[in-house]
């Protein structure tokens, strides 16, 4: 960092939700244009591919309705009914034949008048499902399905059966297959016990989904090909075990996403088998499709193949389409990342065990675009290559563009144009402004900056240009000028990068100055001016400060000040503010300064100290000298009749 303000300053900017700087660092979004397809690799959505293999295979399930927490209880009443009676009958006769599926006793309760059964029916039920779960899952699911209508016809559940129901049908079946074809169920209609009832327990991972999740996973691991008789369980195997494709054929349910799997792994033989049974303007299909021409260097059909799909996305979000599912059940992570905690599953998760972080992950429609993009940028289509990179969230490979393939008038052309566009995210669009401003401030245009910049940072601008203009006015008296360039030079002591800094190299405010740690590799550094460019202008506001003043304590101040800001990144540009010190004979500091040979080290809230002087104030001035050079570890004493 080059001010002890300016993270203050960013915080404020943060909050303010209208500048957004990313910490540098693994999370930092990959560079589209850098890595072109390999920035980002597929993440399916599990739960998303098991209902769509759920309601293709059990059409006639029937889901839980919601129940509100005082609905479906029964009567609590301890009086012997006829439907009491005849439960704990069916309990005994259980108890005498354990072969029983269906007591007697039971059948009768069953027979009773809905409104006679209140108390027992559910449990009835959900107990003769139970009966079957083993040896006879399809049997089971029957009575389950009997237990869930009857619970969303308004008979009581207190202790929500219908829903467990889903569990009990997979965990309790013997046959693997079977096993796994009630598992995709639950995985689809059943409900987390916090959240049986209608109730949401945000924040809260849902031990349901991780025992189906682990369960899966133990499944697959350990006998794959048992499953891939069974359509159905066969298109699961092939989800965790990609390289098992080659020895299906289908029918598949999400063919398109299995392709997406098999190109993800590099087998381009299954993945166009796959493709070539999809629906011909499935999204999934454009995407590989266009993947495919580019691989083959047909960059004009890709790039063709590229908007067709975003016509068909934003024709789908106007009608709320279907073929909305498909781009929703797939993300995208930085390659090498996998949002799966087990590495034998990567490009598998499960939504609400592994939330995408939006640092990190990225929708279709956004990589779309930056692949689209990098596209553009490869044919020199830099303004439309920089909306895309905007509309894709792309922001790294957006500001490499604005700051090094397009004039200063291009960019604002652009801006200006774009300014309240709707579809750039508000995020997008205040960042490209503020780069602008930044460029036009390097350019010294300070009255044309303003409106470019952020809330947060206008009131600022506006001191520093009316300060500016009052510095550069020769008509002034000298001393009032002297001050207007301290004032200058406090003002970049806070606010330096924020005001002058590039986006990328070689300032990088894009991660807070941070330019060590910037992980992207991009070819930027085109840039019209050096590093630390604005210490050299913090330095120079100083000097002329330091020129112009016929006070010697503000001009003993001004070029330590100006030392301070080079001393350590620039020394040899520091050596002239080193020799004014000394010059200045100014006591009892310079003969120390002119022994010591050097600018001693700052006092660690130097800059707050330098930014916070009333220029206009000679002992206030004073006082800071004094403060500044008499600290202990300054490494220069006050002299004391010496």
């Amino acid at each position: 960092m080059d001010s002890n303000g300016f993270k203050k300053i960013a915080v404020s900017l943060l909050l303010s939700g209208l500048v957004s700087a990313y910490p540098c660092s693994v999370n930092l979004p990959p560079s589209c244009i850098d890595l072109q397809d390999a920035a980002y690799s597929a993440e399916l959505d599990i739960h998303f591919h098991l209902c769509a293999l759920a309601k293709h295979y059990f059409p006639d399930c029937v889901p839980v309705k919601p129940r509100a927490a005082e609905e479906g209880r029964a009567d609590s009443g301890n009086r012997e009914t006829p439907e009491e009676r005849l439960f704990k009958d069916g309990w005994e006769a259980l108890r005498r034949n354990p072969e029983e599926r269906f007591p007697e006793p039971w059948k009768q309760l069953l027979a009773l008048p809905e409104r006679e059964r209140r108390r027992r029916t559910a449990q009835t039920l959900y107990l003769l499902g139970n009966l079957h779960a083993q040896d006879n899952p399809r049997k089971a699911y029957e009575w389950y399905q009997k237990l869930r209508s009857a619970v969303n016809g308004g008979m009581p559940d207190p202790m929500n059966l219908a829903e467990k129901s889903f569990r009990t049908n997979y965990f309790y079946a013997k046959d693997p297959v079977e096993r796994l074809r009630y598992l995709v169920l639950a995985a689809c209609y059943g409900k987390c016990p916090e959240t049986a009832e209608g109730r949401e327990a945000p924040r809260k991972v849902c031990s349901f989904r991780r025992e189906l999740w682990s369960e899966l996973g133990a499944m697959i691991r350990k006998h794959p090909r048992t499953f891939l008789t069974d359509p159905l369980t066969a298109e699961v195997a092939a989800l965790f075990r990609p390289d098992l494709i080659r020895q299906l054929h289908g029918p598949f349910v999400c063919g398109d996403l299995l392709a997406l799997r098999a190109f993800e792994r590099g087998d381009w033989e299954s993945c166009a088998r796959l493709l070539a049974g999809a629906q011909e303007n499935s999204p999934i299909r454009l995407y590989l499709e266009a993947r495919f021409a580019r691989r083959k260097g047909d960059y004009r059909k890709s790039a063709e193949l590229l908007r067709k799909w975003l016509e068909l996305y934003r024709d789908g979000m106007r009608r709320n389409s279907s073929g909305e599912f498909a781009v929703r059940s797939v993300v995208f992570t930085k390659t090498g990342c996998s949002l799966s905690a087990h590495p034998e599953w990567c490009g598998i998760y499960w939504p609400e065990i592994y939330a995408p972080d939006p640092m990190t992950a990225r929708g279709m429609q956004e990589v779309v675009r930056g692949q689209l993009g990098a596209l553009q940028y490869r044919n020199e289509l830099f303004p439309e290559a920089l909306y895309s990179f905007l509309m894709g969230n792309a922001w790294s490979d957006a500001a490499l563009i604005a700051e090094e393939h397009l004039s200063s008038a291009e960019l604002r052309k652009f801006a200006d144009a774009h300014e309240d566009n709707p579809q750039i995210p508000p995020l997008m669009t205040a960042k490209l402004r503020h780069l602008l401003a930044r460029r036009l401030m390097r350019e010294n245009r300070f009255s044309e900056a303003g409106k470019y910049f952020p809330p947060a940072l206008r009131e600022v601008h506006g001191v520093f240009a009316e300060t500016a203009a009052e510095a550069e006015n020769a008509s002034l008296e000298q001393e009032r000028r002297a001050a207007a360039y301290f004032r200058l030079g406090q003002i970049m002591l806070r606010h330096d990068i924020a005001l002058f800094g590039y986006e990328l190299a070689p300032d990088y405010f894009i991660c807070e100055g941070e330019y060590d740690s910037y992980p992207i590799r991009q070819n930027s550094g085109n840039t019209a001016l050096p590093r630390f460019h604005y210490r050299l202008r913090e330095a120079e506001y100083f000097r002329r400060a330091g020129e112009a003043s016929r006070t010697p304590e503000l001009r003993f101040l001004s070029y330590l000040a100006g030392g301070y800001v080079l001393r350590n990144r620039m020394p040899e540009q520091a050596e002239p503010f080193y020799r004014s010190l000394v010059r200045e004979r100014f006591l009892p500091y310079s003969p120390g300064l002119d022994r010591f040979r050097w600018i001693p080290a700052p006092p660690a809230d130097w800059k707050a100290v330098i930014a916070s002087c009333d220029a206009a104030d000679r002992g206030d001035v004073r006082r800071r000298i004094d403060r500044l050079l008499s600290l202990p570890g300054a490494s220069v004493q006050r002299a004391s009749g010496r």
